[in-house]
């Protein structure tokens, strides 16, 4: 028992040694903290005490962190000073390549262009561990380029007498993960990289501090200018066009990239990220075009997602552009049109109706009607809102799927179709109020609120004595084109809600499947003051377009009321005939 405390003494020592006390992470320490985790990470990769090479542009799928580039292929590696680093920079003719030195308070220390031989030691650049990095410019869609670009990487030639090793400190996961997302909060207000990223008499350091948080790697704005950009209506609906001069003052070259609300790139079906001044397609007088959502097939286009933002990349910027004499034009929202169709007030006024049928052409940006001012004005939004209603009641489970049973309790019912037990879909297609009324209970009025406030369907008027009847009574109000907003973000999943809740819905939708086109959508009636009002919402996707379509119509003086249920789907039909749609 006497060894007791000296074997005691031994473990604890032990333990001691083989664990790292983890340091915290604050605002005064945190550019140090983040560099030194990239550093680690770069260096689990593989890539310490020798370069990496990116064989292709950034894969969408291994992004490492915000805002990265794909213009450039990367080169690095993290490097211990303790022996000196030599580095071959390779001959590349007219293609751009720098090598930035980064030291491990993410100072830049060194940018160089010309090939040659440079020797890199501690001294000169102030820590034991640098990064260094290589940008070479590739032409991302060409695979002669890419080819050409992989024996330049390979020509890039590292000599060193001995690697070292990587002794970095523990950094406190849960303080930095929590200082980082306070410093992000301030990235929005900044509008460029100037005095953001260089040596430490270069920079101003509350920039420094929210560079190194929202765009790690960035260079100084003699060598790079980097601009970030939010664009004011940035829902991922409404499209922007950037209209770029031919003559850009860079020596170097300039291009465009487009991010998700998260800052990094977002996977799409058309592998559309960023252009630059040379990939882009120019139009006849040298000028650039870039199209930023909207009609997909438009020259230069990159889609665009909900909270969306784009950053500007000036490469080795001319005086006018570091003095603010030039600057860089901001893209602008595409109006949308909106064509007057006296053909649709025919189809009503043979149909005996008053109204409006309101069509969307996103692919032009082009609304048609035959009253805008009609097409404008809220109404009750009557069964229609059973979308955002089954919506909502997969996104809290008050319905599993669309195969969620609702039982007949045996009560006579306002139709006959709707006395017998139905699935989701089923109530959904046939409009059972009593089945819908029964979701909206369970989802309740906090609920509810919350969200129709977040799928931004506005006008709700919901509280305690109207949950199951706001839809059909009272002052809710919903317009056409406020439809057609909401089924376009649903078409196209951008409401904030699961992608397997989205897509359940627009299975539920379909209405036909034929060979040359699919419609979609969702019948609604109502009866306010003794005033009819009839909808039919929705889209129909032909020719890998897509149209979206909300008819509102009240029947005039001697209208024959059995027909207005079919009328509203009838007229809808004549109008898609008469655009040449159907």
């Amino acid at each position: 028992m006497k060894y007791l405390p000296f074997l005691l003494f031994c473990i604890l020592l032990i333990i001691s040694q083989g664990i790292k006390a983890q340091k915290k992470v604050n605002a005064t320490n945190f550019v140090q903290a983040a560099t030194q985790q990239y550093f680690k990470a770069k260096a689990a990769q593989g890539y310490f005490g020798k370069l990496g090479h990116y064989r292709t542009v950034i894969p969408i799928e291994k992004q490492l962190f915000r805002r990265m580039n794909r213009d450039t292929r990367y080169s690095s590696g993290i490097f211990d000073l303790s022996e000196p680093l030599t580095i071959l920079m390779p001959e590349t003719g007219d293609r751009f390549q720098s090598m930035t030195i980064t030291n491990d308070h993410h100072y830049i220390k060194k940018t160089m262009y010309e090939p040659g031989t440079y020797t890199i030691t501690k001294e000169e650049v102030g820590s034991r561990y640098v990064q260094v990095t290589f940008r070479t410019f590739v032409n991302a869609n060409s695979a002669e380029d890419n080819a050409e670009v992989s024996k330049l990487q390979d020509q890039i030639i590292i000599k060193q007498k001995s690697a070292g090793v990587l002794d970095i400190p523990e950094w406190d996961s849960i303080s930095y993960v929590r200082n980082k997302k306070y410093i992000m909060g301030l990235v929005q207000d900044i509008p460029d990289s100037k005095q953001m990223y260089g040596d430490k008499e270069d920079i101003n350091p509350i920039k420094h501090l929210i560079g190194t948080a929202a765009g790690f790697g960035g260079i100084n704005e003699e060598h790079a200018m980097y601009l970030n950009v939010y664009p004011k209506k940035n829902d991922g609906v409404t499209p922007y066009i950037l209209e770029v001069p031919k003559d850009v003052p860079v020596d170097a070259f300039w291009s465009i990239s487009v991010y998700n609300d998260k800052g990094y790139f977002q996977a799409n079906e058309f592998d559309a990220y960023s252009y630059n001044n040379i990939s882009a397609e120019k139009n006849s007088n040298g000028s650039i075009s870039i199209h930023l959502g909207g009609d997909p097939t438009r020259i230069n286009y990159i889609p665009i997602t909900p909270g969306w933002s784009y950053n500007i990349r000036m490469y080795r910027p001319r005086a006018e552009i570091l003095n603010g004499t030039w600057i860089f034009p901001e893209a602008k929202e595409i109006p949308s049109k909106e064509i007057h169709q006296t053909n649709f007030q025919s189809i009503l006024d043979s149909a005996n109706l008053k109204g409006a049928i309101l069509l969307y052409d996103p692919q032009k940006n082009t609304y048609h009607s035959n009253d805008f001012e009609w097409s404008k004005k809220g109404r009750l939004p009557a069964s229609t809102f059973k979308i955002p209603n089954s919506i909502i009641a997969l996104e809290t489970g008050v319905v599993k799927d669309d195969s969620t049973l609702f039982v007949w309790d045996g009560q006579k019912r306002a139709l006959k179709i709707w006395e017998q037990d139905l699935i989701l879909k089923e109530a959904f297609q046939y409009s059972c109020v009593p089945c819908y009324q029964e979701i909206a209970r369970k989802i309740g009025v906090k609920r509810m609120n919350s969200y129709l406030q977040q799928l931004e369907y506005k006008d709700m008027r919901v509280d305690t004595t109207n949950i199951d009847l706001f839809w059909l009574e009272g002052d809710s109000k919903i317009s056409q084109w406020q439809q057609i907003d909401f089924l376009n973000r649903l078409y196209q999943y951008k409401l904030p809600v699961s992608e397997r809740s989205n897509k359940i819905m627009k299975n539920m939708l379909l209405i036909e499947d034929q060979s040359s086109y699919k419609l979609s959508g969702k019948t609604g009636w109502a009866i306010r003051d003794g005033k009819n009002n009839g909808w039919f919402v929705g889209y129909i996707e032909v020719d890998q377009k897509v149209y979206f379509f909300a008819t509102n119509v009240s029947p005039k003086k001697n209208f024959d009321m059995a027909s207005f249920p079919a009328i509203r789907k009838e007229v809808t039909y004549q109008a898609l005939r008469a655009m040449g749609i159907l």
